[in-house]
């Protein structure tokens, strides 16, 4: 499988409200496809979940991101650094 110099610099992100955590990053699964994975809950709680979706490329992945940065802005989250 060929190594993708460009997909080590995409950052894994993580926001926080007071009482939610939202994480997502590009990555690679076990049979070397790209995916857009996301996982999210409650804080304190055992409450949440996750999700994986199959991206076509390390573009479609950093556009995945922005949107995904978008939104949790709009929705009250603050981007954790």
């Amino acid at each position: 499988m060929p190594v993708d110099s460009d997909f080590f610099t995409l950052p894994a992100l993580a926001w926080n409200s007071p009482t939610r955590y939202y994480a997502a990053e590009v990555r690679r699964n076990l049979f070397g496809d790209l995916e857009f994975f996301r996982a999210w809950g409650g804080r304190g709680s055992r409450r949440g979940g996750h999700k994986a979706e199959p991206l076509s490329s390390l573009e479609a992945g950093r556009d995945r991101l922005n949107r995904e940065d978008a939104r949790r802005a709009r929705r009250g989250y603050v981007r954790q650094t």
